[in-house]
């Protein structure tokens, strides 16, 4: 199962878009085609408000995981997602149960 490496945490309207199409441009680095996957966020639930904003979420560890699979082996994985900004506490929260050694 590849995971990402790391993960790019910014404010909406803050230029994330450019600095994902720019850091996809380079060959050591592998970010999904698909941003702000929203993952650690919103896992294995969908979120109950804001009218579908957030429909475009990843919920299943399966979905998630599955985004970085097409990563070369000697490829760098990250992901972007602005909502880890604003839901910063139950995002920390899950990275560290998906992910216990990062801390």
């Amino acid at each position: 199962m590849k995971a990402p490496h790391f993960l790019v945490v910014g404010a909406a309207r803050a230029g994330t878009t450019s600095l994902h199409y720019y850091l996809r441009q380079h060959p050591s680095l592998f970010l999904p085609s698909r941003k702000e996957p929203c993952f650690f966020s919103f896992p294995e639930k969908a979120p109950e408000y804001v009218n579908g904003k957030f429909a475009f979420a990843v919920h299943s560890p399966e979905q998630y995981y599955k985004l970085f699979e097409p990563a070369k082996e000697n490829q760098v994985c990250g992901e972007i997602s602005t909502p880890y900004l604003y839901l910063y506490d139950q995002t920390i929260q899950n990275i560290l149960e998906y992910h216990p050694d990062h801390h």
